[in-house]
């Protein structure tokens, strides 16, 4: 999800660190899962043995490569959690993928696009 993907930007940035969209995306990910009222994300915890005394290894794979959208990003407020933020999209059926198409789709996927 875009929106906590510029809440992982905007904790990075409280930190004093850059990150760009796929940057942000992890530490914007643990702060959903990490939301105390929701069963989904409580499972999820459960599942990945996550607990408020677990440390996480976060990797920032990207600065602000796009000077204009950081800057967006850190002036808007975080993004509520919704009951949708887990819906996960099914994975592309590489039959319905052309040859050009196969690059564009993972460059889509990488972010979770």
């Amino acid at each position: 999800k875009d929106g906590l993907a510029g809440n992982g930007m905007r904790g990075m940035n409280a930190e004093g660190v850059e990150a760009g969209e796929c940057g942000g995306a992890g530490l914007g990910l643990l702060g959903r899962l990490m939301a105390k009222d929701c069963s989904k994300a409580q499972e999820l915890r459960q599942k990945l043995g996550l607990g408020e005394k677990s440390r996480v290894l976060i990797f920032n794979t990207e600065g602000a490569t796009d000077p204009e959208n950081f800057k967006k990003q850190l002036a808007l407020p975080d993004v509520t959690p919704t009951a949708s933020d887990f819906g996960f999209a099914p994975p592309l059926p590489a039959a319905a993928l052309a040859d050009g198409e196969q690059s564009q789709a993972a460059k889509r996927q990488r972010c979770g696009a």
